[in-house]
């Protein structure tokens, strides 16, 4: 058993806009898994990561649309077959969330779930603006439910847990 689990949060994706060979997230893969360190996700954050791949996506697939359409590109800028825009779309999607599974492998990642997380405990938070919420910040419910599953699968481990959110 690794003596620290990392948990890494969305924010450290969407920091890197969810490039899975940024030299970032590559650094982690020189620490001595399995011995010292074990990387993990909650599967909230593995949801909001494959969300954001698709969006990602869609909005470079609109990008390049955009651009073929312009009728000042050049014909080397015909980078798809409008006509079949659709279908381009969605092996673009698949190819994007295959990288990111595959980066997960790599990794070894761990995605902790949430299906034990009691709803009371959520609500405690929410209703004492407690972390992951605030005056500022009344909608974490999705962090709110992540943070209650890692608190369970760490207990007394030592952790880290690497977010830009500074309500976590």
């Amino acid at each position: 058993m690794a003596s620290k689990l990392i948990i890494l949060d969305t924010e450290v994706f969407v920091r890197v806009k969810c490039d899975f060979s940024h030299y970032q997230l590559k650094k982690l893969l020189d620490l001595p898994k399995n011995e010292l360190y074990c990387l993990a996700i909650t599967d909230v954050t593995d949801r909001e990561i494959e969300s954001k791949v698709v969006d990602q996506v869609k909005v470079y697939f609109t990008e390049a649309l955009k651009l073929q359409r312009n009728v000042l590109s050049h014909s080397a800028f015909a980078l798809f077959d409008l006509s079949k825009s659709d279908l381009e779309l969605n092996t673009a999607i698949d190819s994007a969330l295959e990288q990111y599974h595959l980066f997960k492998l790599d990794m070894n990642i761990e995605v902790i779930t949430t299906n034990d997380v009691n709803t009371s405990d959520v609500m405690h938070l929410y209703f004492n603006l407690l972390p992951p919420f605030s005056l500022k910040k009344k909608n974490e419910f999705p962090d709110a439910i992540s943070l209650l599953a890692i608190t369970e699968k760490i207990k007394d481990q030592k952790s880290i847990i690497i977010s830009g959110d500074k309500d976590w």
